[in-house]
């Protein structure tokens, strides 16, 4: 007997500000119902009772001989986590740099796990960042894997995400782009990859790039 998957659905929209990798996955009418249930009960926060489609031989699912996909299960969670906004710290501060000069670019993200319980078991979500696009505003960005670091006079600039204004402007609108991804477990089995990630854009933050006037001081 062939058993309908329901890892074979479309993935679930992302929560609004974030964007999804997609995949290539294609609809089942049989899963259709089902699927509608748990992405609803994913975001009310609900216990559900075992209903979803799997393959057969497994335990804990849907119906006689099925086991749930945990993996697609996870992957709607991982999708429907409203993930934090973060946002770009800039040094100077002030929301002023000079023209030329190495600016700064920092965040404050940082990994947090989920936890809840689905199809009568505890599913357990880590979701992390992994790169950050800096938007800088002025028509260029840069991605790095690290959020970057507060100034410190002791540490060399190659610690630091750097950016270099060419020339004066008003109003600049940075901004950082957080990639994140997620590992997932079920109940105290191994830790799994969530398949695909979500990017979330940070809030705009404004910057004035002026230039710097040489100020000449009489000798002592």
């Amino acid at each position: 007997m062939t058993v309908k998957r329901c890892h074979e659905i479309p993935d679930p929209p992302p929560p609004a500000g974030t964007t999804a990798e997609p995949s290539a996955t294609v609809s089942t009418p049989a899963c259709a119902e089902k699927d509608k249930i748990l992405r609803t009960a994913l975001r009310n926060k609900q216990h559900l009772p075992n209903m979803v489609c799997g393959a057969a031989g497994g335990g804990g699912g849907g119906g006689a001989g099925a086991a749930p996909d945990w993996g697609a299960i996870a992957l709607m969670a991982f999708r429907d986590t409203a993930i934090p906004t973060t946002r770009t710290i800039i040094q100077p501060p002030g929301g002023k740099t000079l023209v030329n000069f190495e600016t700064l670019f920092r965040t404050e993200a940082a990994a947090f796990t989920r936890t809840m319980n689905l199809l009568g078991e505890r599913i357990q979500l880590r979701i992390r960042p992994i790169s950050y696009t800096w938007v800088t505003g002025d028509g260029d960005q840069f991605t790095t894997t690290k959020p970057g670091v507060k100034y410190e006079e002791r540490l060399p600039m190659t610690a630091y995400n750097v950016h270099n204004y060419a020339k004066r402007a008003e109003a600049l609108h940075p901004r950082v782009d957080i990639t994140w991804r997620a590992t997932y477990r079920v109940g105290n089995g191994a830790w799994l990859p969530v398949a695909g990630s979500l990017t979330k854009s940070g809030p705009e933050t404004t910057l004035q790039v002026v230039e710097g006037r040489p100020t000449l001081i009489e000798a002592r």
